[in-house]
């Protein structure tokens, strides 16, 4: 089953019914760091006081029509994290090892949240917030995109060896956030079963969400039940 994480520390990936193996977690970290971005007066929006992962996990709205998997989701507690090291070169990251979930970008998140939820017609959804150092946010959003416009069309074998092919294309902004981005995802398995996943990055100040759908190919996707306008102007408030 493949879980979830694609952007800046907060990016997430879940296959309902497939044997890809990335975890949500992992995945989402690989998302991270890399190349400098200029901050803005809004992109480098950092409150005095960061939110921890309990506060995070507090800001997220229950999807309608999603149930929350209690066991799958987590967060960093009450207090903040140091951050995971990792090469700060973007270029050195491989398409494959990012998919896994076997890179780690410097800096990772301060804090952060990942919750679960379950779908009707076997779809998942995951929704990660975390929250960087102060003036990290808008270059950990560049560095995940940039890898996303790299990594367009590649394979990989998980850690069973099963051969995956991967097919991203770069969907328009949605206005959300300081910055947005859409990726969308075709990955077909060793026994051409075929998964379709959207994942949609938003950055906000220091924070940057990361919300992905998946499931089987053809699956539709309900944007309009996802919270993202909600947990935006939630960090707003909190002086992101």
């Amino acid at each position: 089953m493949k879980a979830a994480g694609v952007l800046a520390s907060i990016l997430i990936v879940a296959t309902a019914g497939c044997s890809h193996d990335t975890t949500a977690a992992a995945r989402h970290n690989t998302r991270t760091s890399g190349r400098k971005a200029t901050p803005t007066a809004q992109s480098s929006a950092h409150p005095s006081v960061p939110l921890t992962g309990t506060k995070l996990s507090s800001l997220v709205p229950a999807p309608p029509g999603f149930t929350l998997n209690r066991a799958a989701s987590s967060d960093t507690g009450s207090r903040r994290i140091a951050p995971v090291t990792g090469p700060d070169n973007m270029a050195s990251v491989s398409c494959g090892n990012r998919e896994a979930g076997k890179a780690y970008f410097y800096p990772g998140p301060i804090g952060n949240t990942e919750r679960h939820y379950s779908g009707h017609r076997s779809i998942s959804l995951d929704i990660f917030v975390s929250v960087y150092a102060s003036g990290v946010g808008a270059r950990d959003f560049d560095a995940g995109i940039a890898v996303e416009r790299r990594c367009r069309n590649f394979a990989y074998k998980d850690k069973d060896g099963l051969p995956y092919a991967v097919s991203n294309t770069i969907g328009p902004p949605l206005g959300l956030g300081d910055q947005s981005g859409v990726i969308n995802q075709t990955l077909t398995g060793p026994n051409a079963d075929s998964y379709t996943t959207q994942t949609t990055f938003i950055q906000v100040g220091d924070a940057v969400i990361t919300v992905t759908e998946t499931g089987p190919k053809g699956s539709p996707v309900n944007r309009a039940a996802l919270p993202l306008a909600a947990i935006v102007a939630a960090l707003r408030s909190a002086g992101y």
